[in-house]
């Protein structure tokens, strides 16, 4: 999976035993970690609904996805089981922001400091930052001036992966916000994905993703001030 997935995924695997490799995002990076052990791989997935079932076929593939989609619509209903995700694990939810860039814009002329800036808000990491209610608690910035990050998980990432215009920032309560250039289009795209502090019933389930989608408004606009940055998607 790529570092802007949902880490969801990462609780799956979990669950049944299996090791999650991290990869920049781009699925060709997700190819790559196929490449290197084909007989062990089981799944990959990346934040732009690209998915691969199969070893055999090193890019995103929409027929193996339907086919393993429609398999396992004959043996359970989609809904249902995607609930009783959120039931073991929590409610997550990902959200998606787009700056655009211009040739004549001031953002696209100061691309690595706005990509830097960011940095300011939790070079502390000690809890004291807050973006939206939830602390700041570590930073991976993948630049190679970039601080040591805090924590092992981070730090484990921050040697395993190449350099790369890529700031993480791990927020507590669960969650984690991303900033990156885009690879194939004039845009810094920001990455937001939210676990939501209370335990999911049926019942409330529906009202935790509107109240995620609510506070995820309210670091987004933040954020973006913060930033200095108002042409949004």
């Amino acid at each position: 999976k790529t570092i802007v997935t949902s880490p969801l995924q990462n609780k799956i695997a979990k669950s049944y035993g299996v090791e999650v490799r991290e990869t920049l995002t781009g699925f060709k990076f997700i190819a790559d970690e196929v490449g290197k052990d084909p007989k062990n791989y089981i799944f990959g997935g990346e934040e732009s609904f690209g998915y691969l079932p199969i070893e055999w076929v090193r890019d995103k593939d929409s027929l193996s996805s339907g086919a393993a989609l429609a398999e396992l619509a004959e043996e359970t209903d989609l809904l249902e089981n995607l609930n009783n995700l959120y039931l073991k694990h929590g409610v997550y939810n990902d959200f998606l922001y787009s700056i655009k860039l211009t040739p004549d814009s001031p953002v696209l002329a100061r691309i690595n400091e706005k990509l830097k800036l960011p940095a300011q808000l939790g070079n502390n990491a000690n809890g004291n930052s807050q973006i939206g209610k939830r602390n700041i608690v570590d930073v991976l910035n993948l630049q190679k001036e970039g601080l040591e990050p805090l924590s092992t998980y981070y730090k484990n990432l921050k040697k395993t992966l190449p350099s790369a215009n890529v700031l993480q920032f791990k927020l507590e309560p669960e969650g984690f916000l991303t900033i990156r250039p885009s690879g194939t289009e004039p845009k810094i795209k920001i990455y937001l994905n939210l676990k939501h502090r209370e335990k999911a019933t049926l019942e409330n389930m529906e009202t935790m993703k509107k109240e995620l989608a609510a506070e995820a408004k309210i670091i987004q606009a933040e954020f973006f001030e913060r930033l200095g940055l108002h042409n949004q998607e």
